[in-house]
C-alpha cells in the first residue's frame, strides 16, 4: 500500500512538472498508507466490539426497524426502510428482488429489514467515496440483459445486490453482507465460490473488473486459470470481460489486443486459444453507468473481450449480431456533452425526464411531494485473430477484430491526487 501511494503521488508530481519533490511524495505516500490502515483497523475493531455484543434476541422489532411505501409525485412507488431517524429508499421492484434473494438464502426473517438497511447503507457509503471518480463505473441494465439473453450469462463477477439481475449469481465487495442476498465472496480472493463453481460445473459469466491494473490483472489471471481447468474436464466456460483503459497498467492510449499482455501475458501466448472475439470501443463513443444510474461517457476507449474454451464455444454460441446488440446497449444517447465534471475519464450524460427505468436504480432519497402510506412487512473493418497470431492452429475457428483508434488526449485520471487535493 505504501508503494502504491508513493508511486501514484510521484507520477502525479512529475505530470505537474514538480519532479524535484520526490522525497516529499514518498513521505506523503507513507502517511496516506498508514492513515488508511489505521482507519480500516478502527472499522474492524468497531465491528467486532458491537457486532459481538448484540443480544441474541435482536430483531427488526427490537431495533425499531420499519418499512413503508412512499409515493413520489410521478406516481412511482418506492419503499422506505427507516431506522433511528435514517431512511433508505428503494424502488418497489428492487425491494421485492432483495426480499426474494434474502428468502432464497434462508436469511432470518426477523432481520430482513435490518439486513436490507445495512446493505444499502454500505453501498451508499461506497458510492459517496467513489462518486465523480473513474471508479464509479458499472455495466448498464440493458447491457446485462443482452448478455443474459444472447450469451446465457448467469454469473456477474463484480456487482452488488442492488444492480445484479434477479436470476443471476454475483460476486460482491462485502462478503459479510452480500452473502445474505446470494452473493459470493469477492472474486479476487484466493478461495472464491464463483471460481470454484465455474471450474467444477462450467457456466457463462460477465465482468467489468475494478479499474485498477493490479486487481484487474488478478481477475484476468483467475479467469484464465478457470478456463484451463474447465477445459481439462470438458466443461463449458464463457466469460465476457469489459476492459476500459484504466484496467491496463501505465496505458495512456485506447487498449488494443496486444495490451492484454499487461493483464494476463498467457492470453497472447499459451492460452490465446481462449480468445474467441474482441471488440474495441472508440473513446467518447460508448457509456457505462454510475451508482446514481446515470449514463457516463467513457473518454479513454475500452475493449470487450469474449473468452471461451472449446466446450464454452459450443454451449454458449454467439454471432457478430450478438456483438452488435451488446455494443448497441452501450451507445450514448444523442445528447450534448457535459462540460464540468470531476472526472475527465467518465462524464455523466443528462437523461430526459420522459425516460423510464424498469430495472434496479440507485437507492437515493425521493425529494418531491412525498405521500406516505403504510407498508406491511461506428463499425470499421477488422482483422481476424488468426491473422494477429500466425502461429495459431488455422483449424481453430475464431472471430476477432482490430479497429484503428485515435488517442483523444491525455485523459488519464489519478484518484489519489484528487483525494489529496480535496
Amino acid at each position: 500500500l505504501v508503494a502504491f501511494f508513493q508511486r501514484q503521488l510521484i507520477s502525479e508530481s512529475r505530470r505537474g512538472g514538480n519532479a524535484s519533490n520526490i522525497e516529499a511524495m514518498k513521505e506523503a505516500g507513507t502517511f496516506l498508507a498508514e492513515l488508511c490502515l489505521s482507519k480500516a483497523k478502527e472499522v474492524v475493531d468497531f465491528s467486532k466490539k458491537y457486532g459481538e455484543t448484540l443480544p441474541a434476541g435482536t430483531s427488526d422489532s427490537t431495533l425499531n426497524m420499519s418499512a413503508r411505501r412512499v409515493v413520489v409525485n410521478n406516481n412511482n412507488t418506492v419503499i422506505s426502510v427507516d431506522w433511528a431517524g435514517c431512511s433508505v429508499y428503494l424502488p418497489e421492484l428492487s425491494f421485492s428482488n432483495l426480499r426474494n434473494r434474502y428468502s432464497q438464502c434462508n436469511g432470518p426473517s426477523h432481520l430482513i429489514l435490518t439486513s436490507i438497511f445495512s446493505m444499502v447503507k454500505r453501498y451508499q457509503t461506497l458510492s459517496m467515496i467513489t462518486s465523480g471518480t473513474a471508479v464509479d463505473c458499472r455495466l448498464s441494465l440493458p447491457t446485462l440483459n443482452e448478455l443474459a439473453s444472447e450469451m446465457k450469462v448467469s454469473i456477474d463477477l463484480l456487482n452488488n445486490p442492488l444492480f445484479v439481475l434477479a436470476n443471476q449469481s454475483f460476486c460482491g465487495l462485502f462478503a459479510d453482507i452480500d452473502t445474505l442476498f446470494g452473493g459470493f465472496n469477492p472474486f479476487s480472493e484466493d478461495r472464491n465460490d464463483a471460481e470454484s463453481l465455474l471450474a467444477t460445473q462450467g457456466g457463462s459469466a460477465v465482468v467489468l473488473p475494478p479499474l485498477e491494473s493490479k486487481t484487474a490483472s488478478i481477475f484476468m489471471k483467475k479467469i484464465t486459470n478457470v478456463m484451463d481447468i474447465a477445459e481439462g474436464k470438458g466443461l463449458p466456460v464463457s466469460v465476457v470481460a469489459f476492459l476500459p483503459m484504466l484496467c491496463f497498467r501505465d496505458l495512456k492510449t485506447p487498449p488494443r489486443v496486444e495490451n492484454l499482455s499487461l493483464l494476463e501475458p498467457r492470453l497472447l501466448t499459451t492460452h490465446q486459444r481462449f480468445i474467441r472475439y474482441y471488440k474495441l470501443l472508440d473513446p467518447g463513443q460508448h457509456a457505462f453507468r454510475n451508482e446514481a444510474d446515470q449514463a457516463t461517457r467513457c473518454h479513454t476507449g475500452s475493449m470487450i473481450l469474449f473468452l471461451q474454451n472449446d466446450a464454452g464455444g459450443k454451449y454458449f454460441p454467439f454471432t457478430e449480431h450478438t456483438v452488435v446488440k451488446i455494443n448497441h446497449s452501450m451507445v450514448l444517447p444523442l445528447l450534448p456533452e457535459i462540460a464540468s465534471t470531476s472526472s475527465t475519464v467518465f462524464q455523466p450524460i443528462p437523461t430526459s425526464s420522459s425516460n423510464t427505468n424498469t430495472g434496479p436504480v440507485s437507492p437515493s432519497t425521493p425529494n418531491n411531494n412525498l405521500v406516505d402510506s403504510e407498508y406491511n412487512n461506428t463499425t470499421q473493418d477488422h482483422a481476424f485473430v488468426s491473422d494477429l497470431f500466425p502461429n495459431e492452429n488455422k483449424g481453430t475457428s475464431r472471430l476477432g477484430r482490430v479497429v484503428d483508434l485515435v488517442d483523444d488526449g491525455d485523459d488519464d485520471f489519478n484518484e489519489v491526487s484528487k483525494m489529496v487535493m480535496n
